[in-house]
């Protein structure tokens, strides 16, 4: 929210009367005190270095509003012990470290930025299926080919678009193709790769993590553009 916040103020949309700056340094503390997912009954290893709930994340937005050496050090720290793990997705593995890494090296120039985030990108594509899809591993749950941003392709194509050819897209572009559901103007997709389009629970996800709003977000430079109105039709 913070990041969000700053972001108007620094496009001139908005005139923020609050500290962003300490309202972040508060929550990194706060973090550090303690991680906010203790909730989760699996998470991978590591834990503490993921974008969305480990530190790489309050410490980007961290040294966006309060830029130090000792903020950058810290995140560089999680980025490089990110690089290898176990989840092949954007929530906690590499993926997210990369989004990182790459705003990093937009901020400061700073080519360590860009070497970071070569060592996680080689490691995802290593890790990639020879249909140019992956497997998605959680415990406790079966291996799964997921779609969507936060634990699915789309959100692993995402990062590695930021250093490579919209060409090599094209595996992730045919499976969105193969999944959507169309139902007259309206588009949305499974949570993975052959599943229907209802979860065993009976819902139909329409979220940023599973299904339409997701997939347009991440996917909008490739995806053809019939699905993409349809699924923004649908959101």
């Amino acid at each position: 929210m913070a990041f969000g916040l700053d972001a108007l103020r620094r496009r001139g949309h908005a005139d923020i009367g609050i500290d962003l700056a300490g309202a972040v340094l508060r929550a990194l503390e706060l973090w550090q005190h303690a991680p906010d997912y203790s909730d989760y009954a699996s998470r991978p290893t590591p834990s503490d270095s993921s974008l969305l709930c480990g530190e790489a994340g309050v410490l980007t937005v961290a040294f966006r509003l309060a830029p130090s050496d000792e903020l950058a050090d810290r995140l560089f720290v999680r980025v490089h012990d990110n690089a290898h793990n176990e989840a092949n997705e954007l929530a906690w593995g590499a993926p997210g470290t990369m989004l990182a890494a790459h705003a990093m090296h937009a901020w400061t120039g700073e080519q360590r930025w860009r070497d970071a985030w070569t060592e996680s990108a080689d490691e995802l594509r290593r890790r990639r299926g020879p249909d140019g899809l992956w497997t998605q591993h959680f415990a406790g749950k079966a291996p799964q080919r997921l779609l969507g941003s936060a634990h699915g392709a789309v959100g692993n194509q995402l990062a590695l678009l930021q250093g490579m050819p919209i060409e090599d897209a094209r595996d992730v572009g045919e499976m969105l193709e193969r999944t959507a559901i169309v139902e007259g103007p309206l588009a949305n997709w499974p949570t993975g790769d052959g599943l229907e389009l209802a979860d065993s629970d009976g819902a139909i996800r329409v979220q940023w993590c599973h299904g339409a709003p997701g997939i347009v977000t991440s996917a909008a430079s490739y995806l053809p553009e019939e699905l993409l109105i349809a699924g923004a039709e649908l959101t």
